[in-house]
Parts: C-alpha cells; structure tokens; sequence
C-alpha cells in the first residue's frame, strides 16, 4: 500500500481501525461469555453464603448498562494500546523492501532494541519492590500494594521473555538435536528468529500459569493452615449448635440449662461451652468470644501466636483480662500489655491484653475471655456451640458418637432445635465451604490459559505463513509431511516448556505476595507457606499437553503448502 501511494497517516489510520473493530468484537463476544460465567460464579457464592450465613434467594444475575459500556471500552482500549507495538513495525517497513521478491522483513528491524526490554523489566521489578514495601507497608493499603507488586511481576518477567529465549534455547538446542535430528535444531532456530512475535505467546502462557500456581499455593497453603488450625481448636467429639448450625453472627443461641441436661447423659465426660457475638468497637464491629478457658487449657485448644500458653492464660483468669486475635492486633494497632475498651452493659469497661491468638473464623478480629468473666460482665449466659466430649470405655477407645447423639436427642426432645455433628464432620464441613470459595478462581484462570494457548496458535500460524517458501524448499529437498508437522509441533512444546518455566518462577514470587502482603494485610491472618508438588503437578501438565494440541492446526497447514505455488519465483 506505501508503494501505490499510502501515506504513514492512512496506514496509521487502517491499523487502529483494525484495533478498534477488533476491540469491538472482542468485548462482545466477552461481554456476552462474561455473562453466563456470572451465572455459573453466582452458583458457586450463593452456595458458599447460604453454608455460612443464610439459606441464599440470589438467582439472576444484574447486567447493566454500565457494566457493559465499562466492559466495552477497557476492551476497546486495552486493544489500541497493544497495537501500538504493530502500528511501529507496520510505520518502519520500507516499500521497495517489503515489495521484493523473496525478501523477508526481519522482525528486529520493526521493533525496539533488546536492551530496551530488559532496562523496562528492571523497572517493573523495582515498582513492585516499591508498592510491597511502600504501599502496602508503609502506608497499610495490602490490596492496592499487593496487585500492583503483582503486575509488576507478571510485566517484568514478561519483557525479560526475548532474553530468556537468547538464553535458554542454545541449552536445549543439543538436547533436541539428539533426539529429533536435524527438526529439533531448525525448530529451536526458528523460535529465536521470531522471538519478540513468539515472546508474545510465551509471555501469555506464562501469565496465566502463574496466577494458576501463585493461586494453587495460596490456597494449598491456606488450605493447610486452616486444616491444622481446626485440628487443634475442634476436638470435641460432638459439637451442639442451634438449628440453623455453626452460623458466625445470626443470633441463634442456646439456653445455658441445656449444658447441665447433656452433661448428665451416658457417655458424655465434659462439656465446652461456647459463646460468639458481634459487639461495636468505635464505629466497627468486631468478635467477641468466650469459654472455659481453664478446659481450653487442659485440652490445648487455644492456639497462641507466641508465648508460654500456660502463664498467659492464667494471667487472663487471675486479671480479668482477654486474649485478642492477631489480626485485631494488626487492624487496630493493639499489642499484648495494652489494654481495650470494649462497650458492656453496664458502660464501658477496660480488659487487660495478655496475648494473641491464631482464628481464622473472623476477619473483623476477635476478643477472647473466659466464660466466667462474660456471664459476670455482660450479664446473660446463652451457648452458641457446646463441645461434648465423650468418655472412653475399657478399651481406652471412645464410646460411639452416634450413640449418644442419639441420646441427648432423646433427652431433650423435640422442643430443642439441635444440630448435632461430630467434630470430624464439622472439620470436613469447615473445609469444604474453603474449597467452594476457590472454585471460581480456577474458573476464570482456566479461561486465561485456553486465551494464551489460542494465542500460542495464533503465533505459529503468522509464523508458518512467513516461512512458506522456506518450507516448501525443506518439501523440495526430501522433507516429509510428517516432518514439517513434527517441526511445528515441536515448536509449540518449546513455546510451552518455556512458558511453563516462566510461569513457575513468576507464579512462585506471586504466590509470596498474596500470602504475606495480600492476604496478612487484608486479614491479619497468618498462613504457613507451603510449596508441594501436587499444585504443580495438575497445573504443569494438563498446560503443556493443551499446548501440544494448539499446535495441531498450526502443524496441519504448514504441512499442507502448495509446493508449485511457493516455489514458481526460485
């Protein structure tokens, strides 16, 4: 079009045309698969919440004007922005170049130099270092912090993409030359003469395993924290809980009475009286919670942050004082030694801080006393949960739970709204709304990689329609169909250990930033960090087994080149 007398202007003006258009068509097809992937993330929220706070009535989803008008310009945007990289290359080709035959347009020659990349990813990195220690440090914003940290990553690992191709093809040349001859080189080669064009694909495959595997890890770890946390915390037998059942904030109680009607019950060796509710602290909420401090001792089901369990805990009893937990520490800047005012029924009072404890139950954070001590002060002796734990027979072993769940049915009767679980199933129970709440992250990382494996097949296919004649003289020579496609797909298992390697690394250094900046900011919860195999295991392998098959189509067409039609101009 330059050499029929198109100036830069009208190029300029066809490509951001073509962006836009582009754009368009993207955000509607996405606003419209955005849609029902609202109705299936509906699915799975309504069904967390109604497992912890209420039978759910959400059924539709709200689609609104602003909605769609927000969806349809960051689209339209995001896709003018990126063809700024294209509208350079397409400025700098030079007619007489470009018209010649046989001649190919380097790649190199359209875009910026090398360097240039690497200095930009020093720079992401150094963002992010700023927004982790500054942002989400200094100045208490985890989540602004924490994502920014994390954009910074996935661009600076992103960027260093051409480098790490320079880098880590030469390694594995001689390795794919042993095993796929004279393919294995030709295929590695053809990668490093595309870099910037298949750093694209990689850098997207990449992305999106990252958040996969930073998301595994966090939730594994969170997963493994919180389990060990109920391992210690829930060891009663049999938990008793008014009807609705274990449900933080509704308001249902028991009556105090019941504790003495079950203790009385065959079978049953202590009960755990437990009591929650939500009080005002300044113009928030917060926990309070209390029980038998002196049997949580005895059964070791209060998990301190630091400490001699023992002496704090009699501190609390002797002084009257609480416990607090450690993100209530973090929220509102309290520390053992201090005291807090809380608002009783008889005006407000101040409790003594002895120490900080591990709760994972509440966000808003938790105060923490003994039974005595709240009955005393706030003047009512209601049970939320009572934990009964069961004698042991002759054996040693415990009696049969079910046994006396049965019992203590029929002792109190009908008149009694009683949900009755075994401390193992309310365990199980605990984890499993967990695991709900994560399903719908995996949804929407599941859809980021089939978009970056598309965009792996994109890649190959640019690549393929460049090499034509190239491929069509490797025909001529004595090359085979199936060693055309074999070089193609070798292509894409490169495109993807590549991508799989980059997405470990930046998903690993993401995964650090959620646990200690995202979620300790967000909640003031700690998680024990935990890498293991398995979150690699069903992240790596269903991704590099896609990537194969995203260069099926790639592999197909370039094994069917016309020869005569390629070659009528050598």
């Amino acid at each position: 079009m330059r050499a029929l007398g198109a100036s830069r202007s009208q190029i300029c003006l066809m490509v951001l045309q073509e962006a836009f258009l582009l754009g368009l068509a993207g955000a509607g097809f996405g606003v419209f698969v955005g849609y029902f992937l609202a109705k299936g993330a509906l699915l799975l929220i309504a069904k967390t919440v109604t497992s912890l706070y209420l039978i759910s009535a959400i059924r539709h989803v709200s689609l609104t004007r602003e909605i769609v008008s927000k969806g349809f310009l960051i689209g339209i945007v995001c896709t003018l922005i990126s063809s700024a990289i294209p509208l350079s290359c397409a400025l700098k080709i030079r007619p007489h170049l470009a018209t010649g035959t046989g001649v190919t347009i380097h790649e190199d020659s359209c875009f910026f130099p090398g360097y240039l990349f690497n200095v930009l990813a020093v720079l992401c990195f150094i963002v992010a270092y700023i927004f982790v220690q500054f942002v989400a440090g200094r100045f208490r914003r985890p989540l602004l912090g924490g994502y920014g940290a994390i954009l910074g990553v996935i661009m600076g690992f992103s960027l260093l993409c051409p480098v790490i191709i320079e880098r880590i093809l030469p390694l594995i040349i001689p390795v794919l030359e042993k095993f796929f001859s004279f393919f294995g080189r030709f295929s590695a080669e053809n990668i490093r003469e595309n870099k910037l064009y298949a750093s694209i694909s990689i850098a997207a495959l990449a992305a999106s395993l990252a958040m996969l595997i930073s998301v595994g890890i966090m939730m594994d770890s969170f997963r493994g924290t919180v389990y060990q946390w109920t391992k210690q915390t829930l060891q009663a037998d049999l938990y008793l809980s008014a009807s609705i059942g274990f449900i933080r904030g509704t308001g249902d109680r028991l009556r105090s009475e019941l504790r003495e009607r079950v203790r009385k019950i065959e079978g049953i060796a202590q009960t755990a009286p437990y009591r929650f509710m939500h009080i005002n602290y300044g113009e928030n909420k917060i926990g309070l919670a209390s029980s038998d401090l002196t049997l949580s001792l005895q059964k070791n089901t209060i998990s301190l942050k630091n400490g001699d369990r023992e002496k704090i805990v009699q501190q609390v009893l002797d002084n009257n004082g609480v416990l607090i937990s450690e993100n209530l520490e973090l929220k509102y800047g309290l520390k053992p030694g201090d005291s807090i005012t809380l608002q009783t029924p008889s005006g407000e009072r101040a409790f003594p801080i002895y120490g900080l404890y591990y709760d994972y139950t509440n966000d808003l954070g938790v105060v923490y006393m003994d039974r005595e001590l709240y009955k005393k002060v706030w003047k009512e002796d209601y049970i939320s949960t009572l934990g009964v734990y069961l004698e042991s027979g002759p054996n040693g072993q415990k009696v049969d739970g079910r046994k006396v769940a049965g019992r203590i049915r029929k002792a109190l009767g009908k008149n009694e709204n009683l949900l009755i679980m075994s401390g193992q199933e309310l365990r199980d129970k605990a984890i499993s709304i967990f695991d709900q709440t994560f399903h719908i992250f995996f949804a929407l990382e599941f859809i980021a990689i089939v978009v970056a494996l598309l965009g792996i097949t994109n890649s190959l296919m640019i690549s393929i329609m460049q090499r034509r004649r190239e491929i069509a003289l490797l025909r001529s020579i004595g090359a085979f169909k199936s060693q055309i496609k074999k070089m193609v797909m070798l292509e894409a298992a490169i495109m993807g250990l590549l991508g799989c390697l980059l997405g470990i690394v930046s998903g690993v250094v993401i995964s650090f930033i959620m646990v200690y900046v995202i979620l300790k900011g967000s909640f003031g919860w700690t998680i024990q960090y935990g890498l293991h195999y398995r979150v690699f295991s069903w992240s790596l392998l269903p991704v590099f087994i896609t990537t194969l098959l995203a260069g099926y189509f790639p592999a197909r067409k370039a094994k069917n080149i016309p020869l005569a039609e390629e070659l009528r101009h050598e």
